[in-house]
């Protein structure tokens, strides 16, 4: 079911087809939406928005093999789309998938390996195992932005059961424990034979089906919160240092931290007749920060423009990533952004035209953009600091509550 319980997707008993269903307010009614999905379904996975759907095919006589195949709704076509082929799961054990909420985010159990889609070539890339322990094959699930994982072991400890989370570290691209394993309470409970994170992963819910807290084998559920480390790694990157300007001239620091496809993205800085003058881009690494600073005269009106050839910027996707830029002139931020689409182009300069709209109009539309940030004639000397770039790390869980 879809996050605002709107949509669901449905299997029939026999198997071989599967619908997906929305509410419609104005007639309280459910209609289908778009055609049939052909697959024989084992499991079904729908992202928040209901626009993607995880279907786990099971083996027959022809195929042995369990694998996966994840459709995305076309509005366009009123139609499902298979994302990418198949993904093959494990010959052996339980085969469980879920997605993030952008549905391009795929984590399938067991081995725990995730997979994420690349756009280009429209194919499903091959992550790294991250757990090769077959036991933990109870279930799986994962936050919306696809970076926090949590999986249940429900035979664990004689069946006692236990429950393992990760995270995604950006700066080192790889996945990482996430504090030690939640165990059960008592042997037998069979603890972790259901998991679920909340939306941002900060919230952990985990099933015993025979815990006896509220009786003999009456079971419970145990919901959990991350709770921030004291001694986590979050201090702030030191500040770029600006070149010594000449006394008429103003530094220009643009800290830009690329997003997953950074040969995507480029930029350029004209004066404002056109003329060029400093370029950047495209670049090679994904993830990774990058800083550079120029001169400019202070009596110059010049345009920065940022590009994505993709036409969706550099932030803010589970897949693509959370890249950024923010531009310093004189020392003060003047902008930070990254979430725009083909272009985003911003007017820098104490002689700039101002962007005050005439009271009279004109028949020649303006050339120049809206986006002005023209500082006082009297900026701060002082450098500004620069936040933290580092994520909090989180690396326990402390129990919220029980419930029964």
């Amino acid at each position: 079911m879809s996050a605002d319980g709107n949509t669901v997707a449905v299997t029939s008993s026999s198997g071989g087809q599967v619908r997906v269903f929305t509410f419609e307010e104005t007639s309280k009614s459910w209609e289908q939406r778009g055609g049939l999905i052909k697959h024989l379904a084992h499991g079904l996975t729908i992202s928040s928005d209901g626009a993607v759907v995880s279907i786990v095919v099971p083996a027959t006589k022809i195929d042995s093999r369990q694998y996966v195949v994840i459709y995305r709704f076309h509005d366009s076509s009123m139609s499902w789309i298979q994302l990418g082929g198949r993904i093959n799961c494990s010959y052996y054990g339980n085969c469980y998938t879920v997605i993030s909420s952008s549905g391009t985010i795929v984590a399938i159990i067991h081995p725990l390996r995730v997979y994420t889609l690349d756009r280009n070539s429209n194919s499903w890339k091959y992550g790294e195992i991250i757990d090769n322990d077959y036991r933990f094959d109870s279930s799986v699930s994962m936050s919306s932005d696809g970076t926090i994982i949590a999986i249940g072991c429900e035979r664990c400890d004689y069946y006692s059961g236990r429950v393992r989370t990760f995270t995604f570290n950006h700066d080192s691209l790889s996945w990482t424990l996430l504090g030690d394993d939640i165990v059960a309470e008592a042997v037998g409970d069979r603890f972790g034979v259901q998991v679920s994170l909340s939306s941002d992963g900060k919230v952990l819910a985990c099933g015993a089906t025979y815990n006896d807290g509220n009786g003999d084998n009456a079971g419970h559920v145990r919901v959990m919160k991350f709770q921030p480390s004291n001694d986590d790694n979050t201090s702030s990157s030191p500040p770029s240092m600006s070149p010594l300007c000449d006394d008429d001239m103003y530094p220009l620091r643009l800290e830009l931290k690329t997003d997953r496809f950074p040969d995507e993205t480029t930029w350029k800085i004209v004066d404002i007749d056109g003329t060029f003058m400093k370029a950047g881009g495209p670049y090679a690494d994904h993830f990774t920060m990058y800083n550079e600073t120029y001169c400019f005269h202070t009596e110059i009106c010049f345009i920065f423009s940022v590009f994505d050839s993709l036409e969706d910027g550099i932030c803010c996707d589970s897949f693509s990533g959370y890249g950024n830029y923010k531009l310093y002139y004189n020392n003060e931020l003047i902008r930070e952004s990254g979430d725009f689409e083909k272009q985003e182009d911003i007017m820098i300069g104490r002689t700039c035209p101002s962007q005050r709209p005439s009271t009279a109009p004109t028949s020649v539309p303006s050339t120049i953009p809206t986006a002005s940030f023209i500082p006082s004639s009297f900026p701060s000397i002082a450098p500004t600091s620069i936040p933290s770039i580092t994520p909090t790390v989180y690396y326990i869980y402390s129990e919220l509550i029980s419930i029964i």
